[in-house]
């Protein structure tokens, strides 16, 4: 009975993960895209929350309150400036216009109410709709703290330390306006638990917020109990909304991944997750299958690393994989340091996402090799009327101009020395590939040079490659380059076509096999 339930579950719809370093995306098997697809990143907020409950009985405030606190349970309604109790806040505020305080009706006085430097917006509404429903008052504003700290000794220009009960702010501020990404804050967030984790598009949202975490490094994960908390929101509600339980797993791996990684990656995936069957493929052979090919030379160049992979008639051919240790990270650090050298400067985690999103967005290569800036500038490449906008608006509202970086910046795929890095660059490693091949093979992969990966995507990038091969390749031999427009996707798309197949059941690991022989998950990759 327990077998045929198996057999009944590995025929179910099977889960397909893409395992990337920068990107994740995962869905179900013969679906034309991936259901979701996020940042790898896991980030956590830096602050707490006190949630206080209703007080039973008399409730004394003020200082009735302070003369009996021997005997009293004492509530804080704020927690480091910012308001975690909202009953208890209104009770206050409530006390504040009473006989014993200011004695003033509050629909007859418009209010101020100050407030903490990167107070949650929420908060602030939430603040508005008390004052207006519940004290009826006729005009409402909300100040910052340290803004009015200042106005009172005078000044509207100047560096404000607000040290409070409950946080501390250093907050610039110019002609009376605080300049909003200088403030520094710690705990300052309302709305989750000390330790609390977000994933996916909920961490982008409030990634200025956090402290972000990457738990892969050069496509090779480096850190298992974030990687699990990302598998498992997988499976949330807020993405597959599926059972782990019921679909077998095809998870992708780098070329070169170390086999206790995969060893560690079934062990997760069967215990923690218990699926039916599990499978890992390598990436590169993914997209080569999503492009209608089974022999080619992959240039696969992700967020973490990049590899050139020969594969013959669905096989990887192991002696020929090419890994540079230089890929979309690089590119985007290497950015950040151009950006500094011209006044801006990107140093936090949620900064560097920003950096991220400007290299996705702006960036570009020319068609030829750009030694130093004075040669970009030379040649006016950035202001090619195809290449995008050098202006880029931050979120805070500011606009800075983009120059030679952003055509500099993606140059380090093609010349790692810019950055220190002792490799080749991606052109000689497709031509070390090639030739550690056969020799009858030569012609066809380069013939077959086939892009995959997010930081394939650079405008220009396929015009350059191809033109730096034909400097490289045989005379005889014709070198031709294959871009696939979903290149982004292609390895999830190549997994969800060879999870589809019927043959693929064969190559399945099921669970009670891992369990009689874990080393079964080498024997059964190919």
């Amino acid at each position: 009975f327990l077998q045929s339930n198996m057999d009944d579950v590995i025929t179910n719809q099977p889960v397909v993960i893409d395992n990337g370093s920068g990107m994740i995306k995962a869905g179900f098997a013969g679906d034309p895209s991936p259901k979701c697809k996020f940042y790898n990143y896991s980030g956590r907020p830096k602050h707490t929350r006190c949630m206080a409950g209703a007080l039973e009985g008399d409730v004394f405030i003020g200082p009735k309150c302070a003369d009996m606190r021997g005997l009293m349970s004492l509530k804080y309604p704020m927690e480091h400036g910012i308001v975690t109790d909202w009953n208890e806040m209104e009770r206050i505020w409530s006390y504040i216009y009473s006989g014993d305080e200011l004695k003033a009706n509050a629909n007859e006085h418009p209010v101020l109410l100050t407030e903490a430097p990167l107070n949650p917006a929420k908060n602030r509404l939430k603040a508005a709709e008390i004052f207006f429903e519940t004290f009826n008052v006729p005009a409402f504003h909300c100040q910052m703290q340290a803004v009015l700290s200042l106005y009172s000794c005078g000044r509207i220009t100047g560096v404000v330390v607000d040290s409070g009960d409950g946080v501390t702010h250093v907050v610039p501020v110019f002609e009376g306006f605080a300049i909003d990404h200088g403030p520094k804050h710690t705990r300052c967030m309302a709305g989750a638990l000390e330790g609390d984790v977000f994933i996916g598009p909920k961490c982008a949202d409030m990634r200025g917020l956090m402290s972000l975490k990457y738990p892969m490094e050069h496509g090779i994960v480096t850190d298992w109990n974030e990687m699990e908390r990302i598998w498992s929101y997988i499976y949330s509600g807020d993405e597959l909304k599926a059972n782990a339980n019921e679909h077998p797993v095809l998870l992708t791996e780098a070329p070169l991944n170390p086999a206790k990684n995969r060893l560690k990656a079934a062990e997760i995936f069967f215990e923690t997750f218990n699926v039916p069957a599990f499978h890992c493929q390598m990436q590169a052979v993914l997209s080569l299958y999503s492009c209608g090919r089974i022999t080619g030379v992959v240039v696969d160049s992700g967020d973490g690393v990049t590899h050139v992979v020969p594969v013959f008639e669905g096989f990887a051919i192991d002696h020929g994989i090419q890994r540079i240790d230089v890929a979309g990270r690089d590119v985007t650090r290497y950015l950040r340091t151009l950006l500094r050298k011209e006044g801006y400067n990107f140093h936090k985690t949620p900064e560097f996402e920003i950096v991220r999103e400007m290299k996705e967005k702006c960036c570009f290569l020319s068609t030829q090799s750009i030694k130093d800036s004075n040669e970009c500038d030379k040649l006016k490449l950035y202001l090619q009327p195809d290449q995008p906008n050098t202006m880029y608006k931050l979120p805070d509202g500011q606009e800075i101009e983009l120059g030679a970086c952003r055509n500099r910046a993606p140059e380090v795929l093609f010349r790692p020395e810019l950055i220190g890095a002792e490799y080749d660059g991606i052109p000689q490693c497709i031509a070390n590939s090639i030739a550690a091949c056969d020799i009858d093979l030569r012609k066809t992969l380069y013939s077959n040079i086939v892009l995959s990966g997010g930081s394939t995507l650079f405008s220009g990038f396929g015009d350059r490659l191809l033109g730096e091969m034909r400097k490289i390749a045989p005379k005889d031999s014709k070198v031709r380059i294959v871009a696939p427009q979903e290149r982004l996707i292609g390895t999830w798309v190549g997994g969800s076509i060879l999870a589809s197949l019927d043959t693929f059941r064969k190559i399945w690991v099921t669970k009670k096999e891992f369990e009689d022989d874990p080393k079964v998950i080498f024997r059964k990759t190919f």
